[in-house]
């Protein structure tokens, strides 16, 4: 009984984050058709794969999918078609059996359909998700779920295979959701993902059996490679000498095919969960001998691809995250501040400085609600913009809780609601927070150089640091010694507070785009200077 009450949570998050998720819709997509062309050409050969991936065939696929699935009655050539498809046990999705208290309340709707009041014709419009909105969403995805099978299944069944072959084919094609194994239902009512992850891990490890995926997912690793080169020489550096193409996140770049375009901006393409692991280890070969990275950090961004690929869980959460069950996540995602995929939640005070109040400690792109709510609430309770009261809560664990219980639907409307409210508000909009666009377009993360920045200040201040405690100690020879042995960063003590200072009253000006502008000429000095003495 408490395994199916959880799980029947976990399967409305799972809903949320998937079915119900616009923002999931053409992602998935493009995972699904990357995923379906190597698997069909290493399979069943180039030109099966020519035929059924053909644009033409795919659309045709994709809206007979869509117009099967709302209107019973729909007519047509590749609506018929799609009837056999459905008739054969082609298409795959999640299958539960219902307690008998869920199989009343289900007859119970049914009935309330035959004539519904008002009120009740107003809820399934807004709130059920066998109508409505809700409905539409599943419907979007659903076609989109089942185009690429479908168009295989056709594609196959004109090659000279019979129906059920062309069925076997078009279900394994990517992951097959039915198959779950005796004790599937229950982890999967446990952590969300469970099926899916282990699901696509076979999948996939039974694609390289063939000689021919082999070769795809070698040219893969190569293609990564000249694509990596080319992205560098067109992003170009930023003013404190970094390439831009060097300042993506790691977990952008594992996911994602890059395309870089100027000043920082740049598309990104979804990449197919697993074999992504073989375009990131093209990716880390040309940063080493290209970029700023050492081996050490390229096995390490390489082993920490495919620990996101291919534990059971998904993602690159922490071993506590991957032992939690979904809804313990964002309890521990929160006492360790980290999200699933390892970025921060939430900003955190450096050692040393002003230590700010959790209010004030926040994203340069937080939802203005989320932030003025939290300054407010600490203000109220007895704190200041500077000491905190008796409740102070960041306003990034406010979105943090916000996001889980809504689930991916939550999140898109979040970002679009934060981004109409910042657009309103005259402030700064984020390509990263609007809905859809942030899937395939990205820009240069001005957190980049603020991160860098206060790291640059933290190294200088922490030898500061030393070299006094020792002179407490009277370790007067030590102190000489940690002086000498990093003399050019210690000439650097004075300016670091200086620029450190500045920086906190054009804080307290609103002058935003000088205190950016400031951060930069300090890296980048910086920089130069620790090159020009070898450091």
């Amino acid at each position: 009984e408490f395994i199916q009450r959880v799980g029947k949570v976990t399967r409305i998050l799972g809903s949320l984050a998937t079915q119900w998720n616009p923002g999931f819709v053409l992602p998935n997509f493009f995972r699904d058709l990357l995923t379906a062309a190597i698997n069909l050409t290493g399979e069943q050969g180039s030109e099966m794969a020519r035929k059924a991936m053909h644009p033409g065939t795919l659309s045709r696929a994709l809206r007979a999918a869509w117009k099967a699935a709302r209107d019973p009655n729909a007519t047509g050539e590749w609506v018929d078609w799609y009837r056999r498809y459905e008739a054969s046990g082609a298409p795959v999705g999640v299958f539960q059996v219902d307690t008998p208290a869920e199989a009343g309340r289900t007859l119970q709707r049914l009935m309330d359909e035959v004539d519904p009041t008002p009120l009740k014709r107003a809820q399934m419009l807004l709130l059920d998700p066998q109508h409505g909105i809700f409905k539409a969403l599943g419907d979007a995805n659903t076609a989109v779920e089942n185009a690429i099978r479908f168009s295989s299944f056709v594609a196959a069944v004109k090659g000279g295979a019979s129906e059920q072959q062309a069925a076997s084919l078009a279900k394994n094609l990517t992951v097959n959701f039915n198959r779950k194994g005796e004790w599937g239902p229950t982890i999967n009512s446990l952590y969300m993902f469970f099926n899916a992850s282990v699901g696509g891990t076979t999948r996939m490890l039974r694609s390289l059996k063939s000689p021919r995926v082999r070769k795809i997912v070698a040219g893969i690793g190569a293609m990564a490679v000249v694509l990596d080169v080319i992205n560098r020489s067109i992003a170009g550096d930023d003013d404190d000498g970094e390439n831009f193409y060097d300042k993506i996140p790691q977990y952008i770049k594992e996911r994602n095919l890059i395309l870089m375009l100027d000043e920082g901006d740049y598309l990104k393409i979804p990449l197919p969960w697993g074999f992504n692991v073989f375009w990131d280890a093209g990716t880390q070969l040309s940063a080493t001998i290209h970029g700023p990275q050492t081996v050490g950090e390229a096995a390490s961004h390489l082993l920490s691809t495919m620990y996101g690929a291919f534990n059971p869980v998904g993602g690159e959460a922490s071993l506590l995250q991957v032992l939690s069950p979904t809804l313990a996540d964002p309890i521990v995602q929160q006492a360790e501040n980290q999200k699933f995929y390892g970025a921060p939640i939430r900003p955190e005070n450096y050692p040393f400085g002003l230590q700010k109040p959790k209010s004030q400690l926040y994203w340069q792109s937080v939802n203005p609600l989320a932030r003025d709510f939290t300054a407010w609430m600490n203000e109220l309770t007895g704190g200041t913009v500077a000491t905190s009261g008796a409740v102070d809560v960041s306003p990034e664990l406010i979105e943090h809780w916000v996001e889980f219980v809504a689930g991916g639907a939550g999140k898109f409307l979040s970002r679009g609601a934060k981004t109409f409210t910042r657009a309103v508000s005259g402030e700064e909009v984020f390509l990263k927070d609007i809905p859809l666009l942030r899937r395939f377009a990205g820009e240069a993360d001005p957190a980049h150089v603020k991160a860098t920045f206060y790291g640059l200040l933290e190294e200088i201040e922490q030898l500061d640091y030393q070299v006094k405690e020792l002179r407490k100690q009277r370790e007067h020879a030590q102190a000489r010694k940690l002086r000498r042995e990093n003399a050019t960063l210690y000439r650097m003590i004075g300016r670091a507070k200086n620029v450190r200072k500045r920086v906190k009253d054009l804080r307290a000006r609103g002058a935003e785009a000088q205190v950016d502008r400031v951060m930069r000429q300090f890296n980048r000095s910086f920089l130069r200077t620790m090159e020009a003495v070898g450091g």
